[in-house]
């Protein structure tokens, strides 16, 4: 964990926020305002989200806080009706504009194994007093307080949601040992977790993940900002998912040809088959150990949220599965700043810009720069029938419930160039296929920390120069870090595609 260091007392908290315009969200409890701040009630010592339902408090008795983090700090406890653990975090956008933010969004993605804060320092390319210095002056706690509350925002969520036991949530959300998970519990939320439990179950809380959940499944509730175009998100990754390691079920009433879905402007999901994604999961978990499993991934309009189920063999690593899923479906995306950005389309036409539209990521960035190669001047459904035939013979099986689900696309990296060149099986490949010889190096890059593709984590100082990628099309230079190979070396200079 992020070592211990002496807090250093942040400069006072400038007011941030306008209390009239905060307040009025609160009373609308809009939505949009949702994850932006959270709302202290002094008579109560809660924070809530500012789409809480519970009654109104007065407004001498509100302070609006940007994180749970600070709210927390100041003395404030999480609303049991609300949930703010379950709000939207912050955007991409605003998530790399500051070395704060971005160290923010690290410890958020993995809190259970961020390491110490040198560490990820290192990685952000700064030093660690920088860090602390940045991260107090953006969210007036230190690093240390951000990640203590992502760890119990965690453990409340699981625990409302799941019937993981007590000694399994506190593994997950990365505390050494059950004493010590209820000592911080008890300490900062003054509720025992099994206490917590029961009153999620007998208070008449239900979530939507604790609700209908099989033996054997993790259901979590994972909130967005509306809107959310659902149906357009499940039609791209539709197009894309790899055979026997992902699948799709469309939603009703939404068309195949993506040239069709265009000209009906807007896909509407029957209530009644909302569509769903499903993939094979393999991660790290602890040391010399891997974590096998598969997850499903639902849409719940009702609730302004995604419910994620996942095998409870995933649990040690759930913290890295929410994350990704996440990123693969953009849920920290803000859709009025988009809205605002192509507010001009309509001059083009009227029917755009479309509502809720969001831009996918990926789950695994490994099998990413594997598509990257394989896409190169092909089409996309052309790309995906030979992913599946590289998942076929390099993929690692796992066993699920889920129908076409059978493997994973983690495996023997080391036999990637002689997969690829035979699934090609033609001569205009020939770059592609000398390209796909770096991306052993580049796996084991990915594996020991040398290279980096998540969003979070991207350096902005020491960037190399570019050099033409083997691995992409004539005319198509590649800036470092690439998907697909990890550079040239002092020995192996770069080769022209």
């Amino acid at each position: 964990m992020l070592d211990a260091q002496p807090h250093v007392q942040p400069e006072p908290r400038p007011e941030t926020f306008d209390p009239k315009a905060c307040y009025a969200a609160l009373l609308s409890r809009d939505a949009r305002f949702d994850g932006h701040f959270f709302v202290g009630v002094s008579s109560t010592g809660i924070y809530c989200r500012p789409t809480c339902r519970a009654k109104a408090p007065k407004p001498e008795n509100c302070t609006y806080f940007r994180t749970a983090a600070e709210a927390e700090a100041a003395g404030y406890r999480p609303c049991l009706q609300c949930r703010p653990e379950t709000a939207p975090g912050l955007s991409p956008a605003d998530a790399m504009t500051s070395l704060a933010q971005r160290t923010a969004r690290a410890i958020e993605d993995d809190p259970a194994d961020i390491g110490s804060l040198e560490e990820l320092a290192g990685r952000l390319g700064y030093t660690s007093r920088h860090v602390r210095r940045a991260f107090e002056q953006e969210f007036h706690v230190s690093p240390q307080q951000y990640l203590r509350t992502c760890r119990l925002l965690l453990a409340k969520n699981l625990l409302t949601e799941t019937d993981l036991p007590v000694a399994e949530v506190a593994r997950a959300c990365g505390f050494g040992s059950v004493r010590r998970f209820n000592d911080a519990f008890v300490g900062h939320y003054r509720l025992a977790p099994t206490s917590l439990r029961r009153r999620a179950t007998t208070g008449g809380v239900v979530s939507a993940g604790a609700a209908g959940a099989a033996v054997g499944t993790i259901r979590v509730t994972l909130g967005y900002r509306p809107p959310y175009a659902w149906g357009r998100i499940l039609d791209f990754l539709a197009a894309r998912a790899i055979p026997g390691v992902e699948k799709v079920d469309l939603p009703e009433g939404v068309p195949d040809d993506d040239a069709v879905g265009k000209k009906a402007g807007r896909f509407d999901a029957a209530p009644d088959h909302p569509g769903s994604y499903a993939r094979a999961v393999r991660l790290p978990a602890h040391v010399g150990t891997l974590a096998e499993g598969w997850i499903r991934v639902t849409h719940h309009p009702c609730r302004d949220a995604l419910v994620l189920e996942a095998a409870d063999t995933l649990a040690p690593v759930l913290p890295q599965v929410i994350a990704r899923v996440k990123d693969l479906f953009d849920l920290r995306c803000d859709p009025d700043a988009i809205a605002r950005g192509l507010a001009s389309m309509a001059d083009l036409d009227l029917r755009l810009p479309i509502a809720g539209l969001r831009v996918p990521g990926c789950f695994e960035p490994f099998e990413m720069a594997v598509r990257a190669v394989l896409g190169q001047q092909v089409s996309v459904r052309a790309a995906t029938t030979l992913a599946g035939r590289v998942a076929c013979e390099l993929g690692t099986p796992v066993e699920t419930p889920l129908e076409g689900v059978v493997r994973c696309f983690r495996g023997r990296v080391t036999l990637l160039p002689s997969v690829i060149a035979s699934a090609t099986r033609s001569g205009s490949w020939a770059s592609r296929v000398r390209g796909s010889a770096r991306l052993p190096r580049s796996r084991r890059g990915l594996r020991v920390g040398r290279l980096r593709l998540a969003t979070a984590r991207i350096r902005k100082r020491r960037r190399r120069p570019s050099w033409p990628c083997p691995a992409s099309g004539p005319g198509q230079p590649t800036t470092w870090p690439c998907a697909c190979c990890a550079g040239p070396t002092p020995s192996q200079p770069a080769t022209s595609a």
